[in-house]
């Protein structure tokens, strides 16, 4: 007898994992573990534990705190409540401030690294290859990233926001919106993939779930800020009008573009020293900058709004079109806002594994890693302006960008296919399904 669409859609789950398999699942595990104490050992070895004055205001931040300061009163922190507790905790580790905050983090890293394996096993269960290809790809991206993994702390939002994601695919949504609002607290744009994750949550049809699910995100978001309200108040978005009076940060697409005009004689421009970094200035400069924070968003929420009537259903069981639209809105995020430090290329290192497999746009992701450490240290000052060079460094972080902006472009072009391959693959009716190993939405 011919089964009903609910019971063809309730077997339309994937398999919980037998013994062998998380046998192997340890396994791989363990072996990634040491590809990574072996990449970073001859990393840090030949390269070194990188470069740059962050790591010093970091702990300025920090000694003012540990030291009776009161955070966005006494003194006035460029950043979110959540990330001064990151700064804070190498201050108690040792002397050494900047190997502390070294190890601390090589512990995110290593976070990241085994999420990344853990998300290429459930996305490619059938392949036995795609979990070191992943890794492979993650670890040459960090690693040719040297001068900024270990002296920025940037890798500690990326890794809790790909956990977090993970997290919600596994059904464990509490914990994973609580964790992805608290990453949020740490650097903002992570805000951006909020929107997808409620959504996942929304698609079980449970408005309540959903007002939950919003209530977990809020507090992992307000939680850091609790600790300097009392004191503080309201001044804890001080920060907020810091990154709003900045102009367009020199490796941006808009100051690319700037620059270029400048070069090219049609519009003039110069690049500026302020807010502890270069910017780059001018009537197009000033043009772009108003105009950068719509296009911003409207880069970061179009691959959720593609994604709309495809993610969580049944294409979507592994996560597959959550991670490449996730990738999608961080990419968007970077090439639309009027900042792009070279830090900010650790936020897609962890994501652009998993989300745009396969060897050409492996390369071009480990290529756009390779030109931002062109840009910084190599290039830097001659594209302040500083040394000469200028025009080649202009060329090289612009062809950066624009690999930046196609790896943007097929992000958004694969979630339209993974929604046609859903519909094509899976009976009509069927559209929802659980997560990995549990059928039953707790």
């Amino acid at each position: 007898m011919k089964r009903p669409a609910a019971a063809r859609c309730r077997v339309l789950t994937m398999p919980t994992p037998g013994t062998r398999d998380s046998t192997r699942g340890v396994l791989v595990m363990l072996a990634s573990v040491l590809a990574w104490v072996v990449v970073r050992y001859f990393q840090l070895k030949y390269a070194g534990q990188g470069i740059g004055n962050d790591v010093g205001l970091y702990h300025s931040y920090a000694r003012s705190w540990a030291t009776g300061g009161v955070p966005y009163v006494d003194f006035q922190p460029e950043y979110p409540p959540g990330a001064l507790l990151v700064f804070l905790l190498p201050l108690f580790w040792g002397a050494d401030y900047a190997k502390s905050f070294a190890i601390e983090m090589a512990l995110f890293d290593l976070a990241a690294c085994l999420v990344v394996v853990a998300w290429a096993r459930r996305l490619f269960p059938e392949s036995r290859r795609a979990p070191w290809q992943q890794l492979i790809v993650y670890l040459s991206m960090t690693a040719a990233l040297y001068p900024v993994l270990y002296t920025r702390f940037d890798l500690a939002p990326a890794s809790i926001a790909l956990g977090a994601l993970y997290l919600v695919y596994l059904n464990r949504w509490r914990l994973g919106l609580f964790l992805l609002g608290f990453a949020g607290a740490v650097k903002l744009w992570p805000l951006g993939l909020m929107p997808m994750a409620l959504f996942y949550v929304w698609r079980r049809r449970d408005l309540l779930r959903l007002v939950r699910a919003s209530s977990w995100a809020a507090l992992g978001l307000v939680a850091p800020a609790l600790c300097f309200m009392p004191q503080a108040g309201w001044n804890v978005l001080n920060f907020l009008k810091y990154h709003a009076a900045r102009g367009i940060e020199i490796g941006s697409t808009w100051s690319t573009t700037a620059l270029t005009l400048n070069l090219l004689g049609i519009a003039p421009a110069q690049a500026v020293h302020e807010f502890g970094a270069f910017h780059a200035k001018g009537h197009a400069a000033t043009i772009f900058a108003a105009i950068s924070m719509p296009v911003m968003v409207l880069c970061t929420l179009a691959p959720q709004v593609r994604a709309a009537w495809t993610v969580g259903r049944i294409g979507d069981v592994a996560g597959r079109v959550g991670i490449v639209t996730a990738c999608a809105s961080i990419l968007g995020f970077v090439i639309g806002g009027k900042v792009l430090s070279p830090q900010f290329a650790l936020w897609l290192a962890p994501f652009l594994p998993l989300a745009m497999d396969g060897p050409i746009w492996a390369t071009v992701a480990v290529a756009s890693a390779v030109l931002t450490t062109a840009e910084y240290p190599i290039l830097a000052a001659a594209l302040e302006m500083l040394e000469p060079g200028h025009a080649k460094a202009v060329i090289i972080v612009g062809i950066r960008n624009v690999l930046f902006v196609a790896l943007y472009v097929a992000a958004f072009r694969r979630i339209g296919r993974s929604s046609r391959s859903r519909s094509e693959s899976h009976p009509s009716g069927c559209s929802e399904a659980a997560p990995l190993g549990d059928a039953r939405l707790r």
